[in-house]
């Protein structure tokens, strides 16, 4: 046991700060864009359709292609996999950088959500064979607070380098900035990031990758787009065949398992109960995240008149809240165990979100800025105490073979509420503020605003008691310790890796 630690302990630790900043980039890059839309529009003549395809392309490559990339890794090797994601991205975003004009730009966009796709579900993959035990707790609560505060640093980091202009290269720098992180973090996983070959079939099921893109497609563009398109016909349509679509991915998947083929998704994770109780947690948990994030930049740019720079600093109290409790839960998880850790954070989030409620019908739905970072902060606190913990939850039994699989499952479910989530609480939102067009919207006050934030706050406050009541049905790892089988797995994954 010491000769099989040793050459994993020495390094294990630098090697997760390598794969996180590779994370934190392609979260970022998420969110970062949305500040430079106005300058991006100006800068390169396009039309506001063209300039929603640079943020939409990039989501929904991102999201359509995540459980692909999980299963490259497992097939082909997660440090592979990851190398290959960072140069792509890297050499995209410098490409972004330099796009001459719209039409480019969402060509690299849609490459570089293509390339986020590669790298980042082999991160989770990775701290599953890499960490064990209490230490796994940890990195997995370093991975939930790198999600946090790139979701948050996204709007302000953008503001800042648009802001100060940068180099004199305008919106340019937010694509720019990445080219340096990604070469370091590509220099630094050679010698730092272990790899790990698994034994077994070396083919990927390309006829499930075609059906299940297909059916994601279907699915995550309708969710994505629905609102800015006007919510016409054919999105309703091509969501309710997503569902045949996703129904024959399934079909085939079986088939292919009983004939002892390579499936790209294990069907056999779908009767584990804490991965389908965490799958539809996180749905619900990230759902009620993305519509928050959503319905405040509308409260707060167009309600109240922030700035985008101002606006971007208001969510900082969240991505410290988030931070601060993901670091700390692991200790806490070791004391109470993680279910209890679970339910505490939703009923911390629900307090947060009515603390919000409370704070801006008090102010008459004109509220000053520094009346909202107490409530948003315990919002964030509730949220780190549930990011991570779910993961390690989720994640506790799934075999060492099949983490990429579950990693891209699990993040391509993230991705996915957060369009469900700004989806239907966008519905309700624009249903109380009445108007929808940009024209419209510009002439209204911040009363109608401020009704229609309340609102939708409300209906999160709902969600709060539906992942309170999920996380109640979770079945949580012994305290400050995985399942011995887990463990087992452990031990049996470092045995089997191949160092490349």
């Amino acid at each position: 046991m010491h000769i099989l630690e040793k050459p994993v302990s020495s390094r294990r630790w630098w090697s997760l700060l390598v794969i996180l900043a590779g994370t934190f980039m392609g979260t970022l890059d998420m969110f970062v864009v949305n500040v430079g839309i106005p300058s991006i529009q100006q800068s390169l003549h396009s039309t506001f359709a063209q300039v929603e395809l640079v943020i939409a392309g990039y989501t929904l490559c991102y999201a359509v292609l995540l459980i692909t990339g999980g299963r490259l890794g497992d097939l082909y090797g997660r440090k592979r996999l990851f190398q290959w994601g960072v140069l792509s991205f890297t050499l995209t975003s410098l490409l972004c950088g330099f796009a001459p004009n719209a039409t480019m730009l969402i060509v690299f966009r849609l490459v570089q959500g293509c390339s986020a796709a590669l790298m980042i579900p082999q991160v989770i993959a990775l701290i599953q064979v890499t960490f064990s035990g209490p230490q796994r707790v940890i990195a997995l609560g370093c991975y939930g607070a790198t999600l946090g505060l790139a979701s948050i640093a996204g709007q302000i980091v953008g503001g800042l380098l648009i802001g100060s202009n940068v180099f004199d290269v305008g919106w340019r720098s937010i694509f720019f900035i990445n080219v340096p992180v990604g070469v370091l973090t590509l220099l630094a996983s050679i010698p730092l990031v272990r790899e790990f070959a698994q034994p077994g079939a070396r083919r990927l099921d390309l006829i499930g990758v075609g059906i299940l893109t297909v059916g994601l497609f279907l699915l995550a563009y309708p969710l994505i787009e629905g609102h800015d398109l006007g919510w016409p016909l054919w999105i309703f349509l091509a969501l309710f065949l997503s569902v045949p679509v996703l129904a024959l991915f399934v079909f085939y998947e079986h088939r292919l398992t009983r004939q002892g083929g390579s499936p790209l998704v294990p069907l056999a994770l779908f009767r584990q109960r804490n991965f389908v109780l965490g799958m539809l947690t996180a749905l619900v948990f990230y759902s009620a995240n993305g519509a928050l994030f959503f319905t405040l930049a509308l409260y707060l740019q167009f309600g109240l008149g922030f700035s985008p720079l101002v606006a971007g600093l208001t969510y900082l109290p969240i991505g410290l809240g988030f931070f601060f409790t993901s670091l700390l839960v692991p200790r806490v998880v070791s004391l109470i165990g993680g279910k209890w850790v679970l339910r505490s954070g939703a009923l911390v989030m629900g307090i947060g979100e009515l603390w919000i409620i409370m704070a801006v019908l008090q102010a008459g739905m004109r509220i000053p800025q520094d009346q909202l970072l107490l409530p948003l902060l315990v919002f964030g606190l509730g949220g780190g105490m549930i990011g991570a913990p779910l993961m390690n939850v989720v994640l506790s039994d799934i075999r060492s073979q099949d983490a990429g699989a579950a990693s891209g499952l699990l993040t391509t479910a993230v991705q996915l509420s957060n369009a469900i989530g700004v989806a239907v609480i966008g519905v309700i939102f624009f249903e109380v503020l009445g108007s929808t067009t940009p024209g419209q919207i510009a002439r209204l006050s911040a009363l109608p605003y401020g009704r229609a934030f309340v609102v939708s706050v409300s209906a999160l406050v709902v969600m709060a008691i539906a992942t309170l009541l999920s996380v109640s049905l979770l079945r949580s790892p012994k305290k400050g310790q995985n399942d011995p089988a887990q463990e087992k797995m452990s031990v049996t994954a470092l045995q089997e890796a191949t160092p490349r």
